[in-house]
């Protein structure tokens, strides 16, 4: 089953990765100052971070070595010195990886897979803002227009301020 949805989900990706470089619809180039971010793995260790720092968790559900759109927005977003900043003040990150090649345990494989039926995962990226107790505040995926310009979108889109 994991391997069907992961099959539709690249056939998707791939289908708006060529719209996207053959001018279909618009991506944006980002000049922003590179920065690496960490994200846990965990959701119980993200959850635990949540209700000790009173802040949301950002989950990514991504495909990190197949998906185009996911690449596209960890390098024009997450990526950037601008999101480091705003997301270490404001949220606990938390990657919930799908790849296809990069080796994953079973364990995180099982609760990745679980939190994708959770949360009705149909598509990546599909970026959650989620409350400590793992209750969904507000959906994203990529968006054009640099860390700024997503970050307002993940705010309008959460109800965040």
């Amino acid at each position: 089953m994991r391997w069907l949805i992961i099959a539709l989900l690249v056939t998707a990706c791939g289908v708006t990765a060529w719209l996207a470089r053959s001018g279909s619809i618009g991506g944006s180039k980002s000049t922003e100052e590179k920065a690496s971010v960490t994200w846990l793995e965990s959701y119980p260790d993200a959850l635990a971070k949540a209700k000790a720092s009173g802040r949301p968790i950002l989950a990514d559900f991504t495909g990190s070595d197949w998906c185009d759109w996911c690449a596209r927005l960890k390098d024009e977003v997450f990526s950037t010195k601008t999101f480091k900043e705003w997301a270490e003040a404001n949220v606990v990150l938390l990657e919930l990886d799908y790849p296809q090649v990069k080796p994953q345990s079973k364990e995180l494989q099982k609760q990745n897979d679980d939190l994708a039926k959770k949360f009705n995962v149909e598509g990546f990226p599909m970026i959650l803002l989620l409350n400590a107790e793992g209750v969904k505040l507000g959906q994203i995926g990529y968006e054009p227009g640099g860390p700024k310009t997503w970050i307002a979108a993940l705010k309008t889109a959460s109800g965040m301020k």
